[in-house]
């Protein structure tokens, strides 16, 4: 996937589908479980014969009304918590990905390439270690062939003032 494209995504693999996944698990229970606290009790207390039915209107009111303000203000924080959830993924799955295209291509052989990430992504730590990892492949690949110059050279081409040969 290109930068282009990267840009244009909102979700960038299965990484991050698993984590939004997580949240989402999350977000219906502590919903589910809002709900259950808000709604159970009033409506036990509309069920329970030993109030009289003008309590029990009463709470149906207080329902009713609780009811009509309480949806648009769950929709909001359901809403704002998945955007925040996928910016969040986002930031941690964008570098994975360019983790695994580094990898892709140190695999087939290219050490020069980088991991570069956005300034506001996590595991700038991690990109960091394997940049430097790299960078120290790179030096003795080098050193490996510079060596391997100087062993190959044939002996009437050798400089053999070395001491002690």
């Amino acid at each position: 996937m290109d930068a282009t494209n990267r840009r244009r995504t909102i979700i960038v693999g299965n990484l991050q589908r698993r984590l939004l996944l997580n949240y989402a698990m999350h977000l219906i229970m502590i919903v589910g479980l809002f709900l259950a606290a808000l709604y159970v009790p009033p409506m036990l207390n509309m069920q329970n014969p030993e109030f009289a039915s003008s309590a029990r209107a009463v709470v149906a009111k207080e329902l009713l009304a609780m009811h009509v303000r309480m949806w648009p203000a769950l929709l909001f924080v359901v809403v704002a918590i998945s955007i925040h959830a996928v910016i969040v993924t986002h930031r941690v799955a964008g570098p994975m990905v360019q983790i695994r295209h580094a990898l892709d291509r140190l695999r087939a052989g290219d050490l020069e390439h980088r991991i570069h990430i956005r300034s506001n992504d996590y595991m700038k730590v991690e990109t960091d270690h394997i940049n430097a990892m790299l960078d120290v492949f790179a030096q003795h690949l080098e050193d490996a062939r510079r060596d391997s110059r100087v062993v190959s050279v044939p002996p009437s081409n050798r400089d053999d003032s070395i001491v002690g040969v």
